[in-house]
């Protein structure tokens, strides 16, 4: 199993980032439709599905991040 984060999106091609911090390139046509950048993405045996509770996550952990430093 491979986790990733989708970095961007460009000329159907997932610019997706590694927890070891390297990159690749991942067609679109073999992501899920609704895929967008900053999901987290699983691939298991081929197949890519995202990971709704860690890109909330991700998300959440963000959005307080932002929040603390607006209020400095």
């Amino acid at each position: 199993m491979n986790e990733y984060i989708v970095e961007r999106i460009e000329a159907g091609i997932a610019v997706c980032e590694l927890a070891d911090g390297s990159f690749v390139k991942i067609p679109l046509e073999q992501l899920p439709e609704n895929v967008c950048e900053g999901d987290c993405i699983i691939e298991q045996d081929g197949v890519y599905i995202i990971d709704e509770d860690e890109t909330q996550r991700r998300r959440e952990y963000a959005a307080s991040l932002l929040k603390k430093l607006a209020n400095k």
